[in-house]
């Protein structure tokens, strides 16, 4: 951080100490301070195997409600 430390560069720019260390660790270890991604690899889960199914109904009827989904779903694909 340009020569000072986390916690005075915390306190200039109104941070905890703790954010300002992590932040560092961060562009140390990847050279970015771009967010990490959060949440579940996409395409895991228990719809995983049916997204096909689902992209391709709402894709036929925009319209569709969510309720409705799920009995097709569970209509067509158990």
């Amino acid at each position: 951080m340009s020569g000072q430390s986390c916690r005075a560069a915390a306190l200039r720019f109104w941070g905890a100490p703790s954010t300002a260390i992590r932040i560092a660790q961060r562009k140390a270890q990847t050279w970015s301070l771009a967010p990490a991604r959060q949440g579940r690899p996409a395409e895991s889960g228990l719809l995983a195997a049916h997204v096909d199914a689902l992209v391709g109904w709402v894709e036929a009827d925009g319209d569709i409600t969510m309720p409705e989904l799920a009995a097709r779903l569970l209509a067509e694909r158990g």
